[in-house]
């Protein structure tokens, strides 16, 4: 691959149509332009592949970690559609082998698989203190990879599209697996006494975006705080919640 400094040259000759000429009038004039260029294209025939791929939709609602949670506030097709920029098949799930030859039909038991082949693969045996690896009959799945990293840019976008005032925040993290709670966290600009501006973040439910419910995110702070410091950081996080720039954020979310 060739690149100049951090100038994908094959990326941009591969999803930028552009003759030789042009690309090295480009590169001196609007080099990192024509990269970023190049990287949307190629963002996008990722995106239109993925959706045109018949089993990607199956994928997306079997194995994505918060389909379940999300899909009480979006459509299907908001889900794979979202999900079609920023996850592949590779990330949404992985293969594994189970001992044995197992007919077609038959599930794995303790999660959702689709089953793919019949084959051999290689297990490691256990007997006292020693460990082999032996060779034997098995039976591969597609199942969920538990890793999928780019889950909590999947819910950030559904959110922001549904609730488009989240495009002014400062900062907004969200991160994957929502089974324990549903928090995404709304950073708020903090100058540090050096100087430094870092963000302070409003922990928020999704159900109490959803709900227009700004109480319910204002508890949920609070409480966590209260709990996390045994109350050491109440006066703090009250007068953050009464800043300005909080209030007409909680007050967009009770619009």
């Amino acid at each position: 691959m060739a690149k100049n400094n951090l100038i994908d040259i094959e990326l941009i000759k591969q999803y930028v149509d552009i003759t030789e000429e042009e690309l090295m009038m480009r590169l001196v004039k609007d080099a990192v332009g024509l990269q970023k260029e190049a990287e949307r294209n190629k963002r996008r025939k990722e995106t239109e592949d993925r959706l045109a791929d018949p089993d990607f939709r199956k994928y997306v609602l079997m194995f994505w970690c918060d389909y379940k949670y999300m899909s009480q506030y979006f459509t299907d097709d908001e889900i794979v559609a979202a999900a079609a920029r920023y996850m592949s098949k590779s990330s949404l799930s992985t293969e594994i082998a189970v001992p044995g030859a197992r007919p077609e039909g038959e599930p794995i038991g303790y999660c959702t698989a689709i089953y793919k082949s019949q084959g051999y693969s290689e297990f490691t045996e256990y007997k006292g203190s020693w460990a082999r690896k032996v060779r034997k009959p098995a039976t591969f799945y597609i199942i969920a990879n538990s890793y999928q990293c780019e889950s909590g840019d999947v819910s950030k976008y559904l959110l922001m599209r549904r609730l488009p005032y989240l495009k002014d925040c400062f900062k907004i993290d969200v991160y994957k697996d929502f089974s324990f709670n549903d928090w995404i966290y709304i950073g708020f600009p903090e100058e540090t006494k050096d100087g430094k501006v870092i963000a302070h973040s409003l922990y928020t439910p999704i159900s109490a975006l959803m709900g227009k419910d700004a109480q319910a995110i204002i508890d949920c702070h609070l409480k966590y705080w209260h709990d996390y410091g045994f109350g050491k950081y109440d006066a703090r996080e009250k007068e953050f919640i009464e800043r300005d720039d909080v209030q007409a954020f909680l007050k967009k979310v009770a619009e």
